[in-house]
């Protein structure tokens, strides 16, 4: 049997052992570094977050607005938008967005473009328009008074003249292929028009359309009435106050491919009659008709239509 003491001093160790790990098992552990940071934040946030008459409803109100805030910011980092962030950067790297950097010469060659597209299609497109859709002439004479005036800017238009668009009546501007202007015995130039805008080093006329091919167009002179096909024409919505249809005689049958045409101001005018012996008649082509006039649009206050003449003509028929 052992020694007394010593059995008695083991047992006081055994206990004092079971003692100390009971109170290591009652003692909470230690947080750590992170969960630390995390209460002492939430005890700043708590000292910062407003209590007056219902602190419960106001933390609730509280983490909504700021799990809002939170979210928000979440969705606009997400959302961003490149040219954004690139303005805080400085710079797009490749991998953030599939859209190409421009360089110098794509900037030059957009520039390019936008000057293309504003400036020179426009351009072409009028150009277009008033040397082929479209014609613009300067009144110089008298030749068609009191239709169109000295100075009279008139508009024609250029496509499309054809056998079948002209009518009887129409004013018409023509080239002088058949050189009216430097054989006339009236007029030199009076009845000449002038192309305003990019020359095309050719002289124009401007007369009123009297036959069309195969008509007899005749006037026994003397301020006698002009006839086509035997129908006396009274020209009265037209001629100039005070000037006779014709004061010479003729009978001319038009022929193939050409016109008859005549001044209103008869007395002034060297047109077709004055050129009976030149191989055709007298008569204007169809390939030298450039255009059919449609209005004056200038001066502004005496803007009109040309085309009152065609119903001079409808008892002429076909």
């Amino acid at each position: 049997m052992g020694h007394p003491g010593l059995a008695s001093g083991v047992l006081r160790i055994q206990t004092r052992q079971r003692l100390k790990a009971t109170d290591m098992t009652n003692q909470p552990r230690r947080a750590s570094s992170s969960k630390r940071r995390a209460q002492m934040r939430w005890s700043a946030e708590e000292t910062l977050r407003p209590h007056k008459a219902h602190p419960t409803r106001q933390v609730r109100q509280y983490e909504s607005r700021r799990s809002l805030r939170e979210k928000a910011k979440r969705e606009a980092e997400q959302t961003r938008e490149p040219f954004e962030w690139a303005a805080s950067v400085d710079y797009i790297p490749h991998h953030s967005t599939g859209e190409r950097i421009l360089t110098k010469r794509d900037r030059r060659v957009l520039n390019a473009l936008d000057f293309t597209l504003y400036f020179i299609v426009p351009l072409v497109v009028l150009l277009v328009l008033r040397f082929v859709v479209f014609g613009l002439f300067i009144i110089p004479s008298g030749s068609m008074e009191n239709t169109l005036m000295v100075g009279d800017r008139i508009i024609t238009r250029n496509i499309g003249v054809s056998a079948q668009s002209l009518q009887r009546g129409d004013v018409i501007v023509f080239s002088d292929d058949s050189h009216w202007l430097s054989e006339s015995t009236i007029e030199a130039a009076a009845s000449a028009t002038h192309n305003f805008g990019i020359g095309s080093g050719k002289n124009y006329l401007v007369k009123r359309l009297i036959g069309m091919p195969g008509d007899v167009v005749a006037s026994e002179g003397h301020g006698a009435p002009v006839t086509v096909n035997g129908v006396a024409l009274d020209e009265s919505a037209y001629l100039k106050s005070g000037v006779q249809p014709s004061e010479q005689a003729f009978s001319v049958t038009v022929p193939a491919g050409s016109v008859f045409v005549l001044g209103d101001n008869r007395a002034n005018s060297a047109d077709s009659r004055y050129h009976l012996n030149d191989g055709n008649s007298g008569c204007v082509r169809f390939s030298s008709i450039t255009g059919i006039g449609m209005a004056v649009f200038w001066p502004y206050a005496d803007w009109k239509t040309l085309n009152n003449g065609r119903a001079v003509f409808e008892s002429v028929g076909l």
